[in-house]
Parts: structure tokens; C-alpha cells; sequence
């Protein structure tokens, strides 16, 4: 089975992490599927501009839109430019955002629980740090 041309793109941008310049594409892209047309390219290009798997970050240099999000929701890391050159330079993790949902209310509705029970009426714990619903 033949690559389309997206799917030969999003592997030349797996292989070189996750982006790449327009040039970069063109010389790699055979590795996975076949330059065909008058003007292959023109496909080429056409895919990164059009198919929304793809993102452009800079003259010439598209990454992977996935990529993009994983990276700014994560915060994992930042793009670097050094003079003709782009590079992803990986955040070394040491702490992290948590987004968490909690309803309303719910803190008073423990506490007054925990008023009213002293214990667990299951397992008979008293100790408030190990009961599940303080």
C-alpha cells in the first residue's frame, strides 16, 4: 500500500522529531512514498500548508500539529533558532501543572461527614488521614 503524501510527510517529521524544514522533506520524503506528478514538490508543500496535521513554526519549517500541542500543554520544551538552523531543545522536567476538577462544595459536605461518623462504618478506622472521605 502507497503513502499519501501526508502520511510520507508525518514519518519524515516522526524521524527527524517531530519537525522539519520544507528542504529536509523534499530529500526524505522518498524513503517513504514515491515523488510522483509534474511537480512533487509543489504536493509537497501544498500538504504542509493545507493538511492540519501539520503546523508551521517558522519560514520554511513545519512540525506536527500534535507535536505542538503535546509540547505546550506539557510545557516540554522550546524551539531555538541557530542562524539557518531550528532545534527542539527538550525541558528537563522537575515540576509539573496539574489541572484537577473538583465539585463544589464538596470539602464542607467531608468535613461535616467526618463530624458526624468518627469512624469508617465499614472497616472501623478512626484515623482521618486514611478515611476516604475527609
Amino acid at each position: 500500500m502507497d503513502l499519501t503524501y501526508s502520511e510520507a510527510i508525518e514519518k519524515v517529521m516522526k524521524d527527524n522529531g517531530n519537525f522539519a524544514p520544507l528542504k529536509f522533506i523534499y530529500d526524505n520524503i522518498e524513503k517513504y512514498r514515491e515523488k510522483t506528478g509534474k511537480t512533487p514538490d509543489n504536493s509537497i508543500q501544498e500538504r504542509v500548508q493545507r493538511d492540519i496535521r501539520f503546523t508551521r513554526i517558522s519560514k520554511g519549517v513545519y512540525a506536527l500539529t500534535e507535536f505542538l500541542d503535546d509540547v505546550d500543554k506539557n510545557d516540554l520544551g522550546k524551539f531555538e533558532f541557530d542562524n539557518d538552523k531550528i532545534f527542539f531543545k527538550k525541558r528537563e522536567i522537575t515540576e509539573r501543572i496539574v489541572e484537577q476538577k473538583i465539585r463544589i462544595g464538596q470539602n464542607d459536605f467531608r468535613n461535616n461527614l467526618f463530624k458526624e461518623m468518627k469512624s469508617c462504618p465499614i472497616t472501623g478506622i478512626n484515623e482521618k488521614r486514611l478515611m476516604p472521605f475527609v
